[in-house]
């Protein structure tokens, strides 16, 4: 804000079909997104976060080492809500599996509270999971799920001049960053 003062930033939050037509529709001039399934935008890929399983303290699977998308299958699963595009899902689904999902919820928080009291298990995005892992277990995935995080928009050569230079921004200096944030570091 010192350095350009009249350029005011609006953060919204969605999943990513809607993000994809805020996109389109140039409610907004750029986005964090997970590319997979989105051709028709331009896209910079800037991380991979790895998914981990997110268990109770008192689960049967805490002691393990590593888990596997098989043993996830087993108990109540609180699966977050992304969309037609679910990393976790597609995941399952690559290996013959599917979850018994008990819930689908929209907020990362939300799920880490039902798991730290018992009422499920879940996998989480390693850079969600930094600083608030304390009530649950986690472990890594054997299968190594991941999400790919990417900037788009409509058409790079169009954002304005402010745009294009936090884009820039981005994409020079936020992947080394979420490298010393993440979880699995």
């Amino acid at each position: 804000n010192e350095i350009y003062p009249s350029v005011h930033f609006e953060l919204r939050q969605g999943e990513y079909d809607n993000i994809h037509s805020w996109i389109k529709n140039g409610e907004v001039d750029f986005a964090f997104i997970n590319p997979d399934g989105f051709d028709d935008i331009d896209i910079d890929v800037i991380y991979h976060d790895h998914m981990l399983a997110v268990l109770p303290k008192n689960s049967v699977l805490a002691n393990r080492k590593e888990i596997c998308l098989k043993d996830l299958c087993e108990d109540a699963f609180i699966l977050l809500d992304e969309g037609k595009h679910s990393v976790p899902l597609d995941a399952f689904h690559a290996y013959g599996l599917q979850p018994n999902i008990a819930y689908k919820v929209y907020d990362d928080y939300s799920i880490l509270a039902m798991v730290s009291q018992s009422m499920g298990i879940s996998v989480m995005y390693g850079l969600v999971l930094h600083g608030y892992e304390k009530n649950v277990v986690v472990k890594p995935i054997k299968e190594k799920v991941e999400r790919t995080i990417a900037l788009a928009c409509q058409h790079k050569e169009t954002l304005s001049y402010s745009a294009k230079k936090l884009y820039t921004y981005i994409q020079e200096r936020v992947p080394a960053l979420l490298e010393t944030v993440n979880y699995e570091k």
